[in-house]
């Protein structure tokens, strides 16, 4: 249906109907979807259809030439009253037959997601009585292909994330070490280098000590000479 693109027909014997009340249900029949309908002949009597979706028709069957026109009859959508329908005009004849299936309701803004839909005879009686024939919607397929590429785009991103992390993590480890070992090298280097430095300043000063020792003996030795050299003049 062109209103409710990639729609689906859902039978009015759908597990996912619910009717309250003494609903006579008919099967095998010349005219209808599948050749089934439900009809209500007195007032009160309800249809519960939980659907998953973003647009839904619901499908009647009336009498051709104004006979068995539909009753007074309420829907009700996710709890907010929507629409009354006190009449429907006929829709396409079933061949051979004088009744016609009809558009009863129409919702074609919804939201995507779960619904429920509450159709209830508030005047119906066997000259006018609500006769469902079925429901159309379209499905969440695509929103649910959607999510499905989705999360499989999210596990493969994820995944290759964590694919590129672990190389990285060692990467990191792995440079760690040899910087922890330059930083200890250079550590024991820098203590050879001042226990050297150590010891030749330790024998430079000594020899420069011992040099000074030197030159005073010599100075020393020389004045003595000098002074008995003069005293045997005297």
């Amino acid at each position: 249906m062109a209103l409710c693109p990639n729609s689906v027909t859902i039978d009015d014997f759908n597990d996912n109907i619910v009717y309250s009340g003494p609903w006579q249900a008919f099967t095998n029949q010349t005219y209808g979807f599948n050749g089934t309908r439900h009809v209500a002949n007195t007032p009160g009597l309800s249809a519960n259809f939980k659907f998953n979706g973003s647009c839904i028709f619901v499908n009647g069957i009336v009498g051709t030439n104004n006979t068995f026109p539909m009753p007074p009859t309420t829907f009700i959508l996710d709890g907010h009253f929507t629409q009354m329908n006190l009449s429907v005009t006929d829709g396409a004849t079933f061949p051979g037959t004088r009744f016609a299936q009809s558009v009863l309701y129409i919702a074609l803004t919804i939201s995507e997601g779960e619904h429920e839909l509450i159709i209830t005879d508030i005047g119906g009686n066997s000259s006018s009585p609500l006769q469902i024939d079925g429901f159309i919607i379209t499905p969440l397929q695509q929103t649910s292909t959607s999510s499905s590429a989705a999360a499989s785009s999210i596990t493969s991103s994820t995944s290759s994330s964590e694919s590129t992390a672990v190389p990285t993590l060692t990467s990191s480890s792995a440079s760690a070490t040899p910087t922890l070992a330059l930083a200890s090298s250079s550590s024991s280097h820098s203590h050879t280098n001042a226990i050297i430095g150590g010891v030749v300043g330790g024998v430079g000063g000594f020899l420069v000590l011992a040099a000074l020792g030197f030159f005073a003996l010599r100075y020393f030795s020389k004045r003595k000479g000098g002074a008995e050299s003069g005293m045997h003049h005297l």
